[in-house]
C-alpha cells in the first residue's frame, strides 16, 4: 500500500507541488487524498465527463489522455463542437468546477492516441484504455477545508485554469468561424467560376497578371495581425 501511494504521489507530483508559487501539499493531505482514490478505465473516445453535468469526482489521468471539447453557437445559429486541449498523462480535471461550484459546460473524452507521431506519421497509442483515478468531490472539498492554506492555493490555481480554458475556447471559436467564412467564400467563388458568365470573364481577363490566391494560413495570420493592430490603437 505504501509503495502504491508513493508511486501515485510521484506520478501527480505537479498537482501537489508548485515551484512557481513555492507551495507544497501537507503530507496528511496527500495521504488522505491518495488513500481514497478509486480507479476507472475508459475506452478510446468514451465520454468521461458529460457536458452540462455536475462534477461528482475529481479526476487524475494515470494512463492515456483526455480531449477537452468545447461548444459554441455560430453566427448563423448552428451549434458546433471544437477540441480545446489534450490533457495528457499526469494531468487532472474537475477541481475548478468542484471548488468554484460551477456546472460543467465542456465535455471530456478519453483518448488512447498520443500527441507524438511515429516514423510513419501515424498517431501512436498509449494502450487500449485510459486509466483514471477518481476522488469524490465532497472529499476534495473536505480536504481543502481541513488544510485551508493549501486549499486557498488550489482555488487560486483552479480559477486561473478556468480562465485559460475559456480563453482557448474563445480563440478556437474565432478560428473556426474564420475558416467557415473562408470556406464559404471559396465555395461561392467556385460556383461563380462554374457559370458561363464566369468563364467568359475569365477568358477576357486572361491577359491580366495572375493574382495569387492567399492560403488559409496567410488569411489567419493577417486576421491576427489586424486584431493586434486594433488592440494597440485601443490602448
Amino acid at each position: 500500500m505504501q509503495v502504491c501511494l508513493f508511486n501515485i504521489d510521484n506520478l501527480f507530483h505537479y498537482f501537489f507541488e508548485d515551484y512557481f508559487y513555492k507551495v507544497s501539499a501537507p503530507t496528511f493531505f496527500r495521504v488522505q487524498m491518495l488513500a481514497n482514490l478509486k480507479t476507472q478505465f475508459y475506452k478510446h473516445d468514451e465520454v468521461v465527463v458529460e457536458r452540462n453535468s455536475k462534477m461528482t469526482d475529481f479526476l487524475l489521468i494515470a494512463e492515456g489522455a483526455c480531449n477537452l471539447v468545447g461548444f459554441y453557437e455560430s453566427e448563423i445559429g448552428r451549434e458546433h463542437s471544437v477540441n480545446l486541449l489534450k490533457l495528457p498523462t499526469k494531468s487532472w480535471y474537475g477541481e475548478t468546477l468542484i471548488l468554484l461550484n460551477i456546472q460543467n459546460s465542456l465535455e471530456l473524452r478519453a483518448t488512447t492516441e498520443d500527441i507524438k507521431r511515429n516514423k510513419k506519421g501515424a498517431n501512436t497509442r498509449f494502450s487500449s484504455y485510459v486509466k483514471i483515478f477518481k476522488l469524490p468531490a465532497d472529499m476534495l472539498v473536505a480536504l481543502t477545508d481541513e488544510y485551508p492554506e493549501f486549499g486557498k492555493f488550489l482555488i487560486l490555481r483552479a480559477t486561473k485554469r478556468r480562465a485559460h480554458f475559456l480563453q482557448v475556447l474563445e480563440t478556437r471559436q474565432k478560428q473556426a468561424e474564420l475558416r467557415r467564412k473562408i470556406s464559404q467564400y471559396q465555395g461561392e467563388t467556385d460556383r461563380f467560376n462554374g457559370l458561363e458568365e464566369g468563364r467568359e470573364f475569365a477568358e477576357q481577363s486572361s491577359d491580366l497578371p495572375e493574382k495569387k490566391e492567399p492560403k488559409l494560413e496567410e488569411l489567419l495570420n493577417e486576421h491576427i495581425l489586424q486584431q493586434a493592430e486594433q488592440l494597440i490603437k485601443d490602448r
